[in-house]
């Protein structure tokens, strides 16, 4: 999966690299565009692919059942003080 969002990032640097130089930017404000461009798609590709992954039903298990079987802590009451 971080392959995929990497690779798509990548895409969208170059895709977007050859369109803002087609406008006449210069180099440097090309490469911040485009550098900008790649930081989007990565976040929000990366947003994507973690909603839409399931999660491994082991740790849900473990998490309710942690939850669910909580007790309250007994606690004892202060001890008396010692008489000489």
């Amino acid at each position: 999966m971080k392959s995929i969002v990497f690779e798509l990032g990548l895409l969208a640097f170059f895709v977007s690299a050859v369109v803002f130089g087609s406008q006449g930017a210069s180099l440097f404000d090309m490469i911040a565009q485009a550098f900008i461009v790649f930081i989007g798609i990565e976040i929000a590709a990366a947003a994507i692919f973690a909603m839409i992954s399931p999660r491994p039903r082991a740790q849900e298990a473990e998490v309710h059942d942690n939850l669910s079987d909580s007790q309250p802590v007994k606690r004892r009451a202060p001890a008396a003080p010692a008489k000489a």
